[in-house]
């Protein structure tokens, strides 16, 4: 009879290590998927010289940058925005005076800071290559953002609060930024962007 409630001690001390250690692996399970791996380079800056990852050019071809897109990608993790800046150059929105500025435009139209109502959003070209060169949108005939690039673009957001800018900074070797827009306190404001690149074979022509 003496042997019964040892073995209920016995029993017991097993299943309390056997939680202690599940909830310690789950803990350590958690934190390992939050860490960047080592291998991977967090960009924190604007220079598309720091994407190593990004093999040059092809040797002896001239795809162009839409070609890139059969290539794979390389993603890089997001980087917050140090002291990001909400957009303040706004002003009141002409079209004739816009349209005399650029050489042609268009306009598409969602909800970009979530009261319910769309605001037009701008693409427009200033030369033949490499467009669209501004994104801008306008909202009850002000524009409250512009921004100036090659192949730039505003993409709406699931949340409908904010958007994202996409630019291409190198059209030769093929790296994208995206950058994250929020609306707060009725600007527009930078938190966190991301870049990205595709990897190209470094072939040389036969001959």
């Amino acid at each position: 009879m003496r042997l019964f409630p040892k073995i209920l001690i016995s029993i017991s001390i097993f299943l309390v290590g056997i939680l202690v250690g599940n909830k310690f692996l789950s803990e350590k399970q958690a934190e390992n998927s939050n860490q960047i791996p080592e291998n991977i380079e967090v960009v924190n800056t604007d220079d598309a010289s720091d994407l190593t990852m990004c093999p040059k050019y092809e040797v002896g071809t001239d795809k162009g940058f839409d070609g890139l897109y059969n290539e794979p990608e390389v993603v890089y993790p997001p980087v917050a925005v140090e002291n990001p800046q909400p957009f303040s150059n706004k002003k009141k929105f002409v079209e004739s005076e816009f349209e005399a500025s650029v050489d042609n435009w268009d306009s598409r139209e969602f909800d970009v800071n979530g009261d319910g109502d769309k605001e037009m959003i701008i693409s427009a070209n200033v030369a033949m290559t490499r467009s669209p060169h501004v994104a801008a949108i306008v909202d009850d005939g002000e524009m409250v953002f512009e921004a100036g690039g090659t192949g730039i673009w505003i993409s709406e957001s699931y949340s409908k609060k904010g958007f994202m800018l996409t630019e291409r900074l190198d059209y030769d070797i093929g790296i994208e930024k995206n950058t994250r827009y929020i609306f707060d306190q009725g600007s527009y404001i930078p938190v966190w962007y991301q870049k990205v690149c595709w990897v190209k074979p470094n072939l040389v022509d036969q001959p």
